[in-house]
């Protein structure tokens, strides 16, 4: 739906990448991958919008809208997206290499990266979520699921359990706004109003 810089995206099956342009199709099993300096709007069959970052790569696992049940599965490989999820209907998992997300709200963050400089092969996953119905479920592969609620964060590391989330009340806008610019936002899920 937008796109600021070069952003890449490989079919399933394929070993080569294609230059996204705006209005590109994207389906189940592509791969995207955004450069430096570079971010992606991707609007969803269902009117959920996804914004990727500057050096992210998300793997649209399964892709499923059907008439009142959704069935969407992706695989955060590393890098920041946020999403505006429209309809709280069926299933909206996000994977990661630490963690696993079960979405039953509206707006959220998801950021993987490493865990410090000193070791960039242990990976932490984090997840902000936004206001209104905000609610993720948020598991590593060890240990109890925690539940965030709306303006929470928490974190995962490689090979750890979900940490308490942390009520973030008063930074959350701020947060979510270094993603994607509440501004912003609601102008590019208004152009997907309009073209619907």
């Amino acid at each position: 739906m937008h796109l600021q810089g070069t952003a890449y995206v490989y079919h399933q099956n394929e070993q080569v990448a294609y230059s996204i342009q705006q209005d590109h199709p994207v389906f189940s099993g592509d791969t995207l991958v955004t450069t430096e300096k570079s971010k992606a709007t991707l609007q969803l069959a269902d009117d959920s919008v996804l914004f990727l970052t500057a050096h992210t790569k998300l793997l649209i696992d399964r892709f499923l809208p059907r008439v009142n049940v959704r069935d969407t599965a992706m695989y955060l490989f590393f890098g920041k997206i946020r999403s505006t999820v429209q309809r709280d209907i069926g299933e909206y998992t996000i994977k990661t290499p630490t963690a696993c997300l079960k979405v039953r709200g509206t707006d959220f963050i998801v950021a993987v990266a490493p865990a410090s400089p000193k070791k960039p092969t242990k990976l932490l996953t984090a997840v902000l979520t936004g206001s209104g119905q905000s609610n993720v479920d948020f598991a590593g592969f060890v240990g109890p699921s925690i539940t965030l609620k709306p303006f929470s964060v928490a974190g995962i590391g490689s090979g750890s359990q979900a940490e308490k989330a942390v009520s973030v009340q008063s930074m959350a806008s701020f947060l979510l706004d270094k993603i994607v610019p509440q501004e912003e936002q609601k102008l590019q899920v208004q152009q997907v109003q309009q073209d619907v």
